[in-house]
């Protein structure tokens, strides 16, 4: 069987009529995607003895419109904190509307996660793709301009996991977007700080209480915030004291290889050794969320996760670039092109 698109389900929730479609490599994954938040939903990976691991952790259909934890989805305009949700471009001083104490986090309090996308059966390489396309208009939450967005999902050549996120604008805007997927790939919800991870990153971006950045950019030598070498994530919990047993929602700074999407820009092993992830990204910085707030979030049965059962790992832009150029430059304007590709890459066996 080849790689395929297919309609799953439409839903209807709270007077919203959404669908769900199944992405397939024809080689047992598959990739769960609402056309609600552009969300990916569940996420199935052989392991090496064939049997099905999902390891995604995702709500009942319904749950997703009782969660405040952005669960599988698109997020934008800019996803990570602006602080205090104000930005100037060209002289011109913009409001964003707020959702995160006195930031705008991830879009505002009705981002792309929020709306209904438009779905359409696609071709990338030759790969059948599904295609969600979103219109946000001008002074949606506050950002300026018209913006168009797409989102991407297939599998590769490779059999790898592909998703490309794009945009474009007729004023000038910042622009970041990223997906939002919680992972534990063990495939139940379990402390996620069991996993090993790799990042590729010298230096990370300290917050404050709030989250916004509290300083500049900081070297990772000798810190809790050193993943240059594959390690489990409790060991390097509290090497310095600057993170806490809660752990991590930090940004690192990608070596400048990795946009070049030539070494993966994380490496993630689940804590039974079965099933790895390598994630590649052509953007400049990485997320790194240990879920303390998923505490209460819904599960599916009518469950709930408790606090560190998934981890996320968000490519995209640290936090606030829009106010620190030290950060780099996210402004998109009217002729450019956004474009933020992410490749995940699993290895099921045993990883020792």
């Amino acid at each position: 069987m080849d790689n395929s698109v297919r309609l799953h389900e439409q839903h209807a929730v709270q007077g919203v009529t959404f669908d769900e479609f199944v992405v397939s490599n024809g080689k047992g994954c598959e990739l769960h995607v609402l056309t609600y938040g552009a969300a990916i939903h569940r996420l199935f990976i052989p392991l090496a003895e064939g049997s099905p691991r999902q390891i995604l952790m995702q709500a009942e259909i319904s749950g997703y419109f009782q969660q405040d934890a952005f669960m599988g989805a698109t997020v934008g305009r800019y996803a990570n904190r602006i602080r205090n949700g104000i930005f100037e471009i060209d002289g011109e001083r913009f409001q964003l509307d707020r959702n995160n104490g006195k930031h705008c986090l991830h879009g505002g309090p009705r981002g792309f996660d929020k709306q209904v996308w438009d779905s359409a059966l696609t071709d990338v390489d030759g790969r059948q793709a599904l295609q969600l396309s979103l219109l946000s208009p001008d002074g949606d939450q506050g950002f300026p301009g018209n913006c168009n967005v797409q989102a991407v999902f297939f599998w590769n050549r490779q059999d790898d996991l592909e998703i490309r996120m794009t945009a474009a604008v007729d004023q000038p805007c910042p622009v970041a977007l990223t997906s939002h997927g919680y992972f534990n790939l063990n495939g139940v919800a379990s402390d996620s700080r069991e996993h090993f991870l790799q990042l590729s990153a010298d230096r990370y971006l300290p917050v404050d209480a709030t989250g916004a950045p509290s300083n500049g950019l900081c070297n990772v030598e000798g810190t809790s915030f050193d993943f240059r070498k594959l390690g489990k994530i409790t060991d390097r919990l509290n090497l310095d004291g600057a993170v806490s047993e809660n752990g991590y929602d930090h940004g690192f700074l990608l070596q400048k290889s990795v946009p070049g999407m030539t070494q993966p820009a994380a490496i993630l092993i689940s804590p039974d050794k079965r099933l790895g992830m390598e994630l590649y990204s052509n953007q400049p910085a990485i997320q790194f969320y240990t879920a303390r707030f998923y505490a209460g979030q819904p599960a599916p049965h009518g469950k709930r996760y408790s606090a560190y059962d998934a981890l996320c790992l968000e490519p995209g832009c640290l936090a606030d670039t829009p106010n620190r150029s030290e950060f780099g430059d996210c402004i998109v304007r009217p002729g450019q092109t956004y474009e933020n590709r992410m490749i995940l890459r699993f290895r099921p066996g045993s990883h020792q």
